[in-house]
């Protein structure tokens, strides 16, 4: 009986997921198992994942807030909304939510393609996260369909977003 509550144990850490830190070790996010260091769409971002069937990559960027200044998510919201659909030459306007993260507060940023079942087409899942000392932006750019594997998998991403050392300083 041992063995086999040891054999589930170490299945259960075989199967676990990759939590990646970044930003000195500030922040941190956890990835499915089988997802992949990819090539970041944007400069300068802290990194990226691609799904094990390259149809996700999500990046993450970071800009420091200064010292004394506060973040602007609504208005950065809306010019990532109007640039997002510029770039993928959409007839919809990008959605935009307000929420939070690990106690942060956050925009929630939704381009949907204009045909969601079109193969190949494009959308955009940006989020914008007020960590205080840091604007933390991660983007999700996903090819159609999305399978509900995939769906769910960014979800549990997006919601694995924590302040590591940012609760203790």
């Amino acid at each position: 009986m041992q063995m086999f509550v040891l054999s589930l144990a170490l299945a259960g850490i075989a199967l676990a997921g990759d939590r990646v830190t970044f930003a000195d070790d500030r922040y941190s996010l956890e990835f499915p198992q089988g997802w992949k260091k990819g090539q970041a769409p944007s400069a300068g971002a802290e990194f990226a994942r691609e799904s094990p069937d390259k149809q996700i990559i999500i990046s993450v960027n970071r800009t420091e807030i200064p010292k004394g200044a506060a973040a602007d998510l609504e208005g950065t919201a809306k010019d990532s909304a109007a640039k997002l659909k510029q770039a993928f030459k959409s007839d919809k306007a990008p959605e935009i939510s307000e929420g939070g993260l690990d106690g942060c507060e956050a925009r929630f940023v939704i381009l949907t393609p204009d045909d969601p079942q079109a193969e190949g087409a494009m959308g955009v899942f940006a989020i914008f996260v007020d960590a205080k000392k840091d604007l933390i932006t991660l983007r999700a750019i996903m090819a159609t369909p999305i399978t509900e594997e995939n769906r769910e998998a960014t979800m549990k991403i997006v919601n694995s977003f924590r302040r590591e050392k940012e609760k203790s300083e």
